[in-house]
């Protein structure tokens, strides 16, 4: 059997949205499909919150199969990763050191990436 980590940052950063669904949606499939997984992240401290969301998702000592993370973190260790791509916006309408600091993440997530689910068209082209 198949055992994911799901690092669910998404929980502390949004309480609402598009990932927050997305990810919701992704536990509940996990569920129905009685796949074996591992979620965390879901409370965080303010320096989690603010600063943690950037650093690499702390994996526990047990094994895992796959890694998936919420929203752009990469795995402390080398493990087959997943990421979701869900827009480009902050690539398009912003600029500056907010826009620089979430291209950052999102491009070394879907670099260190095995595998890359797009939510749409537009955003895989």
């Amino acid at each position: 059997m198949v055992r994911v980590f799901i690092d669910c940052i998404i929980f502390s950063l949004r309480k609402t949205g598009g990932i927050v669904v997305y990810t919701d949606e992704l536990i509940n499939s996990l569920r129905q499909h009685n796949v074996d997984y591992v979620s965390s992240g879901n409370h965080m401290n303010f320096f989690d919150r603010y600063v943690g969301r950037y650093l690499s998702s702390s994996l526990p000592e047990q094994h895992f199969d796959v890694f998936h993370s919420s929203y752009y973190r990469v795995p402390s260790r080398r493990i087959p990763t997943v990421v979701t791509v869900h827009d480009f916006i902050y690539e398009r309408l912003f600029s500056g050191v907010k826009q620089k600091v979430h291209s950052w993440q999102k491009f070394k997530s879907i670099y260190n990436a095995d595998a890359i689910i797009c939510v749409s068209h537009a955003t895989k082209d």
